[in-house]
């Protein structure tokens, strides 16, 4: 006994199957991954079938933004196994061009020789070698043909195989919607540790500016105390008291040591002694007082020569004590001048060599 008709037609597909599945040409690592949000996709199917129809209808409702393009193939008959391989193989090979993701290669049920077209080998070595991936979509769920082995993805329907590649745009707007929401409230959250840091940013900083105020200005009193104890006439007049204060020592001095030689000592003779004591600590006091006098530093002022201060009153003696553009006070014999330190000129090429 021998197989013939669907039985014949059995064996030779599951043969087929078999060699696939030992070449690994069947293993599921081997399937392309699908395009998420597809911008064109090919369908190879008849331009009078039902297919097209379904696939049309199910994109429309889906994702209308992505484009269909029919490529029309006869899908049984003698003819329609290499019509079928040749469209797949142009139309992978100008998928850059045409701007295609994907192709469905689908056709409505039927016998086993009605789908043997999509059995044969030259539209599954096609679909093997397509740069783009596959959905195949013949017969039902019963029937199984090698192309469908073959593809990146197997649906059941035209219907399915528009679904799998075609994102469904009322889901997509609500995941964005949520995502819109999700990034709200993290933009919000990140916009009131901001707020916080800043604030807690901005306390530090007045405590450091008034902590840095209060020292600058406890420096600036010592310095202006400094400066008012170095003035000539606060010096002249503790030169004065201390010259009035040796005096009167001087003066107890002498009359402790007449009172103790009162007895011994005629009044005649004490009386000069006393007076020429007291002229000798006269010139003594006179003489200090001129000392004192000549060290006034008015004196050198009105000679011509001035004092620099800074603002907070040093005493500026070199030129890196100061800066350009720093505000000074020039203190002279007949009041103080303002002055901004300048970049100082350079000589001319004709000016003293001296200079």
């Amino acid at each position: 006994m021998a197989m013939d008709g669907a039985g014949s037609r059995q064996a030779q597909l599951k043969a087929r199957i078999d060699d696939f599945r030992s070449k690994g040409l069947l293993d599921p690592d081997r399937k392309r991954p699908l395009p998420s949000c597809p911008r064109r996709i090919a369908v190879l199917t008849a331009r009078t079938g039902a297919a097209i129809h379904d696939v049309q209808a199910t994109a429309r409702r889906r994702f209308p933004g992505c484009g269909l393009l029919l490529i029309d193939v006869p899908v049984q008959g003698e003819a329609a196994a290499p019509r079928i391989a040749e469209a797949i193989t142009r139309t992978s090979a100008s998928a850059a061009q045409l701007g295609i993701d994907a192709i469905i290669l689908t056709r409505g049920g039927g016998s086993i020789e009605d789908l043997w077209a999509f059995n044969e080998l030259a539209p599954a070595m096609a679909v093997l070698n397509s740069v783009v991936p596959v959905v195949a979509a013949i017969g039902h769920e019963s029937d199984t043909t090698l192309v469908e082995l073959v593809a990146d993805h197997r649906a059941s329907t035209p219907t399915q195989a528009a679904m799998v590649l075609l994102p469904d745009r009322e889901e997509m707007l609500a995941r964005v919607q949520h995502t819109g929401r999700l990034l709200h409230r993290t933009v919000a959250r990140l916009c009131q540790d901001a707020d916080a840091w800043l604030d807690g940013a901005r306390r530090a900083l007045d405590d450091g500016v008034h902590a840095m105020v209060r020292a600058r200005r406890r420096r600036v009193q010592t310095c202006a105390d400094a400066l008012h104890a170095m003035r000539p006439e606060a010096r002249l007049a503790r030169r004065r008291g201390q010259a009035e204060a040796m005096a009167r020592r001087l003066g107890s001095a002498v009359a402790a040591q007449v009172r103790g030689k009162r007895h011994r000592v005629d009044r005649a003779i004490t009386e000069p002694m006393v007076r020429q004591m007291v002229v000798r600590g006269q010139g003594r006091v006179d003489t200090l007082d001129r000392t004192l006098d000549a060290l006034d530093p008015r004196h050198v002022l009105e000679r011509g020569y001035t004092l620099t201060l800074t603002t907070d009153g040093t005493l500026v003696r070199s030129p890196e004590q100061v800066a350009h553009g720093e505000l000074l006070h020039t203190r002279t014999a007949k009041g103080d001048i303002a002055v901004r330190v300048e970049p100082q000129a350079v000589p001319s090429d004709h000016g003293s060599q001296a200079d």
